[in-house]
C-alpha cells in the first residue's frame, strides 16, 4: 500500500470550546487553535439519537474569547449556505475570528459562494462531511481563498450509511480523497484524537500514525481527550492537558522519523480493529 507520509512541520491541535477560561488554559498547555461551533442549522434533525455535541455556540462567544486571548488563532464554524449566511460570516470576523469553517455542503457552488462572501478576510476551511462533497472535489478545490480543508468523519460516515464514525479510515475512501488533496499540495486534517495515555478500542496512537502516514497537519482534540468537561474545574480535574499535549508532540517527532513500513503496520492494526468493532466484535482496550 503506498503512503502520503511527508515530514510535516506542525500538527495544528484544535480544542472545540465557548468558554474563554478552558481556551486561555488549552493554550498555555500548547493547543493551537480554538474553534467555536456556530452551526445549528439542521444539525438536531441530522444527528438525532446520536451522541455527538451540538454545541450552539455564539459570535459573543467568540469576542469573549478574543478579549482574554489577543494573539490566539480562533475558528468560527458557521452553518451551512442560507440567507443570512454574508451577516453570519461579517458577525464572526468582527467579533475576532481567524478563520471561517464550512460544514455539510453537497455542492461546489456552496464552497464558492461562501468564499466569496469571506473575500479573503480570513482562512477558509471546508468541512468534508458529505458524499457529493467529495465527489465534486475537482469542482471547488481552487475556490479563492481556501487554505485547508477538513474531513469530519461522523456526519461522513452518516453520509455513506457506514456503521461507526471510524468506518471511513477502513474502506479506502478517506485515503482516496487525501491523494487527491494531497495532489493539490492543500493542508488538511480529519476526525478527533483522544489522550495517548487512555486505554480505548482503537486507540489514539494508531489514529495519530494515521494522520502521519496520510500527510496529515491538524487534527481536533476529541471530546474524550478532556472527558466532556464544561468548566475550567472539570477540564483541569479531568486531563493534564500540557502533558497530554506534549506526548502528542513527542509521538508525532517519532512518527515522523519511522519507516514507512511500521506506519502501514500500524495502518493495518488499526483496521484491524475498526473491522472488529464494527463487526460488532469485542475489541481488548490498548
Amino acid at each position: 500500500m503506498k503512503t502520503n507520509h511527508t515530514v510535516a512541520r506542525h500538527l495544528s491541535l484544535y480544542l472545540i470550546t465557548n468558554d474563554p477560561a478552558i481556551a486561555e488554559h488549552a493554550v498555555g498547555a500548547g493547543v493551537d487553535r480554538i474553534f467555536v461551533d456556530l452551526e445549528i442549522h439542521g444539525k438536531r434533525e441530522r444527528q438525532a439519537g446520536l451522541d455527538t455535541p451540538i454545541n450552539a455556540h455564539t459570535t459573543g462567544d467568540i469576542a469573549a474569547i478574543r478579549a482574554r486571548l489577543p494573539q490566539a488563532y480562533i475558528l468560527g464554524r458557521i452553518n451551512p449556505l442560507h440567507a443570512g449566511s454574508q451577516a453570519e460570516i461579517d458577525a464572526v470576523l468582527a467579533a475576532g475570528a481567524n478563520a471561517i469553517m464550512l460544514p455539510m455542503f453537497r455542492r461546489a457552488a456552496e464552497v464558492r459562494q461562501i468564499a466569496a462572501l469571506v473575500n479573503g478576510r480570513a482562512a477558509f476551511i471546508p468541512l468534508v462531511e458529505t458524499k457529493e462533497a467529495v465527489a465534486c472535489f475537482a469542482e471547488w478545490a481552487d475556490a479563492p481563498g481556501l487554505t485547508e480543508i477538513y474531513v469530519g468523519l461522523n456526519d461522513l460516515r452518516l453520509s455513506l450509511g457506514l456503521p461507526s464514525i471510524f468506518s471511513v479510515l477502513l474502506n479506502g475512501l478517506l485515503e482516496d480523497f487525501v491523494r487527491q488533496i494531497s495532489a493539490r499540495e492543500i493542508p488538511f486534517g480529519f476526525g478527533g484524537l483522544g489522550r495517548l495515555s487512555a486505554p480505548q478500542p482503537v486507540p489514539a496512537g494508531l489514529l495519530l500514525a494515521e494522520h502521519v502516514r496520510l500527510g496529515s497537519t491538524s487534527v481536533i482534540l476529541s471530546r474524550a481527550f478532556h472527558m466532556r468537561s464544561k468548566t475550567l474545574a472539570e477540564f483541569t480535574a479531568a486531563v493534564n492537558a500540557a502533558e497530554e499535549v506534549a506526548a502528542i508532540r513527542r509521538a508525532w517527532l517519532q512518527l515522523q522519523s519511522s519507516a514507512p513500513q511500521q506506519l502501514v503496520r500500524m495502518n493495518g492494526e488499526l483496521k484491524d480493529r475498526i473491522a472488529r468493532l464494527d463487526s460488532g466484535r469485542a475489541v481488548p482496550p490498548a
